[in-house]
């Protein structure tokens, strides 16, 4: 094999994928539940047929996959520069390493073939191009720094290896290097059970969602073998994707796509005490208690928030110690009126101000994506500001809603609530208290309060 040939295109990985399907069938005890299917020029898992929650759908001998501990630091050519780094720079350098090599061992081969040469993460975009389509968004900020910190290690591996007169720098650049870093940072899995990372052959064709439902992935510790299993059921030919834990823009940074439905989406606020609060060391205390520092982000949605957003909210701005009692992260119950109205006005506000970072709205955003000539990257940026915008006005509209009980009154001084009505209604409630002498008089002038002599009053108000 070529150097670089290792690099599979499209077709190659979808046909690699269909017999490694066939493969692994053969060689598994149990029955795999899982085909490849053309879905346009990408290769997706489907269900072979219908799945309930619960069960086993693809088994893989844990030898089959790749890891920085066992197959990067041994490697003949890239250990000793992969020693003591960071577990996916490690497979990175292992990446590089068997992309340029004309041989490889059975298991490399295996998770070469359905590896992309690289992903459409904003850390390989242009960066005048980058923070002009991702204005507004964390995801900005956080592909600058992957990108200068991968960038950092490669200078770090490079000297290196010029030192020890490595042959990485005869066919690995910076350039390589990143690309190769954004295939690992999007495919390589975390196994929890055997506590490390891993790539594996098949895998990177299962997409990613942030349904808390998708399927889940893991080491075997009993059997020896990575498991992929179902967290809810699947139709035969419905598409089976793995679960992500993370925002809308850490998805598209770390994975470089972005689920199908333009809606899903999700923005992180984040809040904390207040340090010159009386009570702030009581209310760290607290929140330690209950596994939650002074300051903490939540991640947001359209249509919902977490269950521990708004305690969290209401414990913050608590200023009477007796309320401490009526916080409870599981219930969503009201501590006082003026407590209720601060919080939602917090986070109302919050929500404005993330929403006034972006360029136009979501509905303009979705009018862009009309366009079937936008090139990929600035689709990409474009349905993220959309998903994210959605989930910004969604909350946006949740706290007006939980507002609208309590819209007429406002905070005073002293830390109480007054209906902002409350001078008209005492005027009122004066003049209906005089003595019904002499009753025209007042007849007529509670009419023309009530602006019943003015037709335009009410349009008015």
């Amino acid at each position: 094999m070529a150097a670089d040939a290792a690099i599979a295109s499209p077709a190659e990985r979808s046909s690699a994928a269909s017999q490694l399907l066939e493969q692994l069938t053969a060689d598994s005890s149990s029955e795999c539940l899982l085909e490849v299917s053309q879905v346009g020029q990408a290769a997706r898992i489907t269900a072979s047929r219908d799945i309930p929650a619960g069960k086993v759908v693809l088994e893989l001998a844990a030898a089959a996959g790749v890891t920085s501990t066992e197959d990067a630091a041994k490697h003949q050519e890239i250990g000793s520069l992969a020693e003591g780094r960071d577990e996916l720079i490690g497979l990175t350098l292992w990446l590089l390493a068997e992309q340029h090599q004309a041989e490889h061992s059975s298991a490399a081969e295996a998770v070469l073939a359905t590896l992309p040469a690289h992903t459409s993460s904003p850390m390989l975009w242009a960066s005048g191009e980058r923070r002009e389509m991702l204005r507004g968004s964390p995801a900005l900020e956080e592909a600058e720094q992957l990108e200068s910190d991968v960038r950092g290690e490669w200078a770090s591996i490079s000297s290196a290896a010029e030192s020890a007169s490595n042959p990485l720098t005869g066919y690995a650049n910076e350039q390589k290097f990143v690309e190769a870093f954004s295939v690992v940072l999007a495919h390589a899995h975390y196994l929890t059970s055997a506590q490390c990372f891993a790539l594996l052959p098949l895998i990177p064709l299962l997409q990613r969602s942030t349904d808390p439902d998708a399927a889940v992935l893991d080491y075997d510790l009993d059997r020896n073998v990575v498991v992929v299993t179902t967290q809810r059921s699947y139709r035969q030919g419905e598409e089976v994707r793995l679960a992500f834990q993370g925002t809308t823009a850490q998805q598209l940074v770390q994975l470089g796509a972005l689920e199908p439905d333009p809606f899903a989406g999700s923005r992180e606020l984040t809040f904390s005490l207040v340090k010159s609060d009386r009570m702030f060391q009581g209310k760290v205390q607290i929140l330690a208690d209950m596994g939650m520092q002074p300051e903490e982000t939540f991640p947001v949605y359209e249509d919902r928030m977490p269950a521990q957003l708004l305690p969290y909210l209401r414990l913050s701005r608590i200023q009477e110690a007796d309320d401490f009692a009526k916080i409870n992260m599981k219930d969503d119950r009201m501590v006082s009126d003026i407590n209720e109205y601060e919080i939602l006005q917090l986070l109302a506000g919050e929500a404005r101000t993330l929403l006034g970072r972006y360029a136009g709205n979501a509905e303009e955003d979705l009018k862009k994506l009309q366009n079937p000539r936008m090139p990929e990257q600035e689709r990409l940026a474009t349905r993220l500001l959309m998903a994210e915008k959605k989930a910004l006005e969604g909350t946006l509209a949740t706290a007006r809603k939980r507002l609208a009980p309590i819209r007429g009154l406002a905070p005073v001084k002293g830390g109480k609530l007054k209906n902002v009505n409350s001078d008209l209604m005492d005027i009122f409630d004066t003049i209906e208290s005089i003595p019904n002498k002499p009753g025209e008089l007042i007849g007529e002038f509670m009419s023309w309060a009530r602006g019943e002599k003015d037709p335009t009053w009410k349009k008015r108000k």
